[in-house]
C-alpha cells in the first residue's frame, strides 16, 4: 500500500500484460452509492487501511496466526506470534472444523435448493432470456 504503483507494475510483469496508470484511477468513476458494503472500493489504495495486528485484540491476532500462520510465513509476513499458545491452537483447530461443518452445510442447502422445482424453472427464464437476447 506504500508504494501501489510500484506493486501493480510488478503485478502487471507477473501477469504478463502492460501497465497502464489509469489503473491507479479505477476508484474515480465509482458511484458510492453501488458500493455500500465496500465503501473502501471507492476510494485510492491507503496505507494504514490494514492494520489488522493494531486493530485485532492481541488474543484474536495469536488464534488468527495459529489459523493462518504458515501461510502468512510462506508468504513472507512477520508474525507477532511464530510460536502461538496451546489454547490458541486448539481453538484455531476448533475453528478449523467449526467452518468446515459451515462449508458441508452449505453445500448440502446449495445441492438441494438446485434440485427444486422452482430454481429449474428460474434457469430456464435465465436461459430463456439470454437467448433472446435481452437481461433479466
Amino acid at each position: 500500500m506504500a508504494e501501489p504503483e510500484a506493486e501493480l507494475r510488478e503485478l502487471c510483469e507477473f501477469l504478463g500484460i502492460g501497465f497502464d496508470p489509469k489503473m491507479l484511477e479505477y476508484h474515480r468513476d465509482r458511484e458510492d452509492t453501488r458500493l455500500v458494503d465496500h465503501s473502501r472500493l471507492a476510494g485510492p489504495p491507503t496505507p494504514g487501511r490494514r492494520r489488522w495486528r493494531e486493530q485485532m485484540q492481541p488474543g484474536d491476532v495469536e488464534r488468527f496466526e495459529a489459523i493462518a500462520g504458515d501461510l502468512l510465513t510462506w508468504f513472507g509476513y512477520a508474525r507477532a506470534y511464530p510460536q502461538p499458545s496451546a489454547a490458541a491452537r486448539v481453538r484455531a483447530v476448533l475453528d478449523r472444523a467449526a467452518l468446515a461443518v459451515r462449508i458441508g452445510l452449505w453445500n448440502t442447502a446449495v445441492t438441494l435448493v438446485r434440485r427444486s422445482p422452482v430454481w429449474r424453472l428460474r434457469q430456464a427464464y435465465i436461459r430463456r432470456t439470454f437467448e433472446e437476447g435481452s437481461t433479466p
